[in-house]
């Protein structure tokens, strides 16, 4: 019998967190609007003929990010590209059991509240040993807040793998006004691409940085 307290079952799946989820650095940073559904709508901008590191230029010309967010976008782009997302552990497993997540090494997740579940490998990918492999040094917390700064600026969408994003959990929750992100105790989370933004060149989009140097 199931474990009825485990998440990311078949009959307790994660919710991941909305793409039209509120994007606070988006808002403030850019000069791009909302469309009459309260959501940015990638659609309406140009789409270039030749796609060669728009993901890539749009973050390297947002002066809004530090240099470590952008070698982090880099590296989670080159980690996920065109797959629909995946999991990764910011603990260590030797800290954290995971024993009350998944089943059978997969993890059941849902995209909307109305369409069927999803199944994706639950595996174990350490990302801060992923990220000093690429010579990216960063402490916990330093991961989850350029995680959620990559998500408030709608580069990728953060989901924690807990209790408060499970389906049941979410029916009611209005993304678009209220908005989710890493708590600073995330220990497992799925990351995905919005592919808004690698498909559509905004660098002219973003509000001018009091001094034009990329922080570091």
């Amino acid at each position: 019998m199931e474990n009825e307290n485990k998440v990311g079952t078949e009959a307790n799946p994660i919710k991941l967190v909305q793409e039209n989820s509120k994007r606070p650095e988006l808002e403030k940073y850019s000069t791009l609007k909302k469309n009459d559904l309260g959501t940015y709508d990638f659609g309406k901008y140009k789409e270039i003929k030749y796609k060669t590191d728009i993901f890539n230029n749009n973050l390297v010309f947002n002066p809004h990010l530090t240099a470590k967010e952008i070698r982090l976008g880099f590296l989670i782009y080159e980690l996920i590209g065109k797959e629909d997302g995946r999991v990764f552990w910011l603990t260590s497993e030797k800290d954290y059991s995971a024993d009350s997540i998944g089943d059978l090494g997969f993890l059941h997740i849902v995209k909307t509240q109305n369409t069927p579940f999803d199944i994706v490998p639950f595996e174990y990918e350490y990302l801060p040993d992923i990220m000093k492999k690429y010579k990216l040094d960063m402490t916990k917390q330093e991961i989850i807040a350029s995680l959620n700064t990559l998500h408030g600026f709608y580069f990728i969408t953060c989901t924690d793998i807990s209790e408060q994003n499970l389906a049941s959990n979410t029916m009611n929750f209005n993304y678009i006004t209220e908005g989710k992100e890493l708590s600073n105790d995330s220990k497992i989370v799925h990351l995905r691409i919005n592919h808004g933004m690698d498909e559509i060149y905004i660098v002219d989009k973003w509000v001018k940085a009091r001094n034009n140097s990329v922080q570091t």
